[in-house]
């Protein structure tokens, strides 16, 4: 068997790097902050466009699930339908002029 000594890394003194690293260093913590972020400026934006538009999307298809609803009543009680904003649902609402 043959014992080393004073070789770099191992032993005491300027060499010895035996002690295991327990957690991040403040360079890596910024890193990773830096880079989620970019990631998220880019994310977000786009994210908060596309709920927009699912909203608007989804108020369109009630408006027009609304609409076909009246015209199958109107053509079954074979009368005239009127619809209107309520906020309710038995009231118009014509505060708003709308048509």
């Amino acid at each position: 068997m043959e014992v080393r000594k004073n070789c770099p890394g191992q032993g005491f003194g300027w060499g010895n790097h035996s002690h295991k690293k327990h957690g991040y260093t403040l360079i890596e913590l910024l890193i990773t902050l830096s880079v989620i972020s970019i990631f998220s400026l880019n994310v977000f934006p786009n994210l908060s466009a596309l709920l927009a538009q699912e909203r608007s999307t989804t108020l369109t298809n009630n408006l027009a699930l609304s609409l076909a609803y009246a015209r199958s009543e109107a053509i079954t009680k074979n009368t005239t339908i009127i619809t209107c904003q309520s906020n309710n649902g038995s009231e118009c609402n014509r505060s708003e002029n709308w048509h």
